[in-house]
C-alpha cells in the first residue's frame, strides 16, 4: 500500500469559541499537524438566506447555517485542493450534503458521531444521508451497535474520545484535594441530571457540612440552585484556572439524563480525579469499577453512598486516583491520532506517513 502525505488528508469541523484550547475534539488535529484543516472560520461569505436554505433542507436538529457554510466552504475546498479523505471531526452536526460530489471526485468521507442514542431518535429522525460515508467512527460499543441498523457494519469502526492528558494531569501536590473545604465538581451543562445532582449535594451536606459543590460551564443550572449554601458557579474558565478545578475537587459528580461519550469524564481522569456517574451507554466503554462508581439514573441514594464512599476512606480514594490517571493516559490524543490513522488503512486501503 502506497504512504500518501497527510497533507491529502482534511479535517472539517466547527471552532466552538467558549471551549478551553485543551479540552474537546478540536484539539485533535494538532496531533495530525501536516493534514489540511478546514473551519468554521473558513465560511465563505454568502447571504444569511442562503445557508439557512441549505439547513433547512437537511431538516434535523443540529445541522444549521455555520454547517451549511461548512459544507459549502469544503466544496470549495474539495474543488482546490483535491485531498484523497475528507474528515468530518462532528458529522452529527455539520455533515449533510456534499456525498454527490465527494462520490463523484473518487474522495473517501469519513464521519465521526457523538450523539447519544436518544439524541440519533430525537434528533436526526432521517439518517438516509449516513449511507454517504466510507467510514463511520463510533465513540462508544453501543454507538456503533445502534448505527449499525443504517450503516453497513464493514463501514463502522469504533474510535474513543481522547484527551490531552498533558496538560490535563494530576496537581503537583496531591494533598491540594483535601484542603478544607473539601469540594465536588460538575463540569457542562449537555445531557446532565441538575435535579438528582441538587438532591445529592444537599443529602451530602448533612453528613459534610462544609462541602461546596463547583460547577463550570452550566449557567442553565442557576436557578434551580437558587438559595443553595456553598453552590459555586463558574463561567466558561481559561485553560490554566479550568484545569486547577480538576486539580483541586475531591470528585467529579456527573449524573446524567441520556449517554454519551463525555470530555469531563475524560478530564478528570486524565487529573486522577474519582468519578461519581450515571450507569449510560457510550460511557461503558470509558470507566472501570477501580475509579468510576456508575450508579442508576436518578438514583440519589446510591449517588450519595459513592460519594460518601470515597470521600471518608481515603486509601479507597487513593486507589481510585491511581487507576484514574492510568485509564485517562490510554484516551491521550496522541494514541488516537495513531489509530485513526490505522483505521484509515484498514478501512479506506488508504495509508498516511507520518
Amino acid at each position: 500500500m502506497k504512504s500518501l502525505p497527510l497533507s491529502r488528508l482534511t479535517l472539517v469541523y466547527r471552532t466552538w469559541s467558549r471551549r478551553s484550547a485543551f479540552t474537546s475534539v478540536e484539539r485533535f488535529p494538532d496531533y495530525l499537524p501536516q493534514a489540511r484543516k478546514l473551519t468554521s472560520v473558513h465560511i465563505r461569505k454568502r447571504p444569511a438566506r442562503f445557508f439557512k436554505a441549505l439547513s433547512n433542507r437537511a431538516n434535523r436538529d443540529g445541522y444549521n447555517s455555520v454547517s451549511a457554510g461548512l459544507e459549502f466552504a469544503a466544496l470549495w475546498h474539495l474543488l482546490r485542493f483535491r485531498p484523497r479523505v475528507v474528515h468530518y471531526l462532528y458529522a452529527d452536526h455539520d455533515y449533510y450534503h456534499l456525498g454527490p460530489f465527494t462520490r463523484r471526485m473518487g474522495i473517501k468521507l469519513v464521519g465521526s458521531f457523538w450523539f447519544s442514542l436518544e439524541e440519533f431518535e430525537r434528533r436526526m429522525p432521517n439518517k438516509s444521508h449516513l449511507r454517504d460515508f466510507d467510514l463511520v467512527l463510533a465513540t462508544g460499543q453501543r454507538q456503533m451497535d445502534y448505527l449499525a441498523q443504517f450503516v453497513v457494519r464493514a463501514k463502522l469502526a469504533y474510535l474513543p474520545l481522547g484527551i490531552d492528558s498533558q496538560f490535563f494531569r494530576p496537581a503537583d501536590d496531591p494533598n491540594a484535594r483535601w484542603q478544607a473545604p473539601l469540594q465536588l465538581l460538575q463540569v457542562g451543562t449537555n445531557r446532565r441530571d441538575f435535579e438528582t445532582l441538587k438532591a445529592v449535594f444537599e443529602r451530602l451536606r448533612q453528613a459534610f457540612p462544609t462541602l461546596e459543590l463547583h460547577m463550570i460551564g452550566a449557567p442553565e443550572a442557576k436557578a434551580l440552585f437558587q438559595g443553595v449554601p456553598r453552590a459555586i458557579f463558574h463561567g466558561f474558565l481559561d485553560d490554566q484556572p479550568f484545569l486547577e478545578r480538576y486539580q483541586r475537587a475531591a470528585l467529579l459528580v456527573l449524573p446524567l439524563l441520556e449517554g454519551g461519550s463525555s470530555n469531563a469524564l475524560n478530564e478528570a481522569l486524565a487529573t486522577g480525579l474519582p468519578i461519581v456517574a450515571t450507569q449510560m451507554p457510550n460511557l461503558e466503554d470509558y470507566v472501570n469499577t477501580a475509579c468510576v462508581i456508575s450508579c442508576e439514573r436518578g438514583n440519589v441514594e446510591q449517588m450519595v453512598n459513592a460519594c460518601a464512599e470515597l470521600l471518608t476512606h481515603r486509601a479507597r480514594w487513593n486507589e481510585a486516583s491511581t487507576a484514574a490517571r492510568t485509564l485517562g493516559e490510554t484516551y491521550e490524543w496522541t494514541r488516537i491520532s495513531d489509530q485513526l490513522i490505522r483505521l484509515y488503512a484498514q478501512h479506506l486501503g488508504i495509508q498516511f506517513s507520518r
